[in-house]
């Protein structure tokens, strides 16, 4: 394992910001969308304001999950492009795996979410931390064809 200016490169954490910034607007249009109420609303247990502010309304999809399967997934992808045959991008997955389901679990032993909100996060999280970091490896090009009209092209290792 190399540790070192190598290990954080500054696009690496570019991506990696763009990742969670695309994940949160994922998640909070879907929340605002969908409005499902979070089951701390369907007892008495929470106290009244809490079960009556606009929060109480944001349920689905986790965010705080969404969030934390997002930074795993970039830093696994950002890593196993930097160290291809070291072990790190799948310690890092790993343990990033298992700290991303200790969120989603923590969200429902605490009673803001479903089950199937955490699920969710965890999925827009896994597919936007993936798909973010692979769209910066296609390169888009406008070319002009032989009539001269003009084509976008894109190009890169899928």
């Amino acid at each position: 394992l190399q540790f070192g200016a190598d290990l954080c490169h500054p696009q690496d954490l570019a991506v990696g910001a763009e990742t969670l910034l695309v994940t949160s607007a994922v998640a909070v249009v879907t929340m605002m969308g969908v409005r499902r109420t979070r089951p701390l609303v369907y007892g008495d247990e929470a106290p009244l304001s809490a079960r009556l502010e606009g929060n109480a309304t944001l349920s689905f999809p986790s965010g705080h999950t969404a969030n934390a399967f997002a930074a795993t997934l970039v830093a696994f992808h950002m890593l196993r492009a930097r160290h291809a045959r070291s072990a790190m991008p799948w310690i890092a997955l790993g343990v990033g795996g298992a700290v991303s389901s200790g969120v989603g679990v923590s969200r429902v032993v605490a009673g803001d979410h479903f089950p199937s909100d955490v699920l969710a996060g965890a999925c827009i999280g896994a597919a936007v931390g993936l798909l973010v970091p692979e769209l910066h490896r296609v390169a888009p090009s406008l070319t002009l064809g032989p009539s001269g009209n003009a084509a976008l092209a894109l190009s890169g290792n899928f």
